[in-house]
């Protein structure tokens, strides 16, 4: 943490954008990375966050973020069937805090129960604090 905030981070920016306007805007938060596998996208996220080029760090793989940036928060929009990886990806990098955006995996049709089991677990042997919404 620099100053007592939490670093943040968000990885989908399709529909992470508005975890990113938050993050840069509250006074707790530090608004230290976003991530999305599409680069392209990034204009995008500054111009509709109204943040600066070059003020978050910018990546492609998740991983690589979760290493570099020593997160506390981390917010996951990413398309429902993609959740499992980043979410128990950041609880074994330290990550305190997660936010998911929908449901914690695809769910319908009886696809990948497996999924919220995994994210679960890894949840509760690291204490990690989490919400979906």
């Amino acid at each position: 943490m620099s100053e007592g905030k939490l670093r943040a981070a968000v990885i989908g920016t399709g529909v992470g954008w508005d975890h990113g306007y938050a993050y840069a805007r509250a006074p707790e938060y530090e608004f230290a990375a976003v991530c999305d596998i599409n680069p392209e996208v990034f204009t995008r996220f500054y111009q509709r966050d109204e943040i600066e080029l070059g003020q978050i760090a910018e990546c492609a793989d998740y991983r690589v973020m979760l290493k570099r940036e020593r997160l506390d928060m981390v917010s996951l929009a990413t398309p429902d069937y993609l959740h499992v990886g980043p979410v128990c990806d950041a609880v074994a990098a330290g990550v305190r805090g997660i936010f998911r955006e929908k449901p914690l995996a695809d769910h319908r049709r009886g696809r990948r129960p497996h999924h919220r089991r995994a994210q679960f677990v890894a949840g509760r042997a690291a204490g990690t604090g989490w919400k979906s919404w």
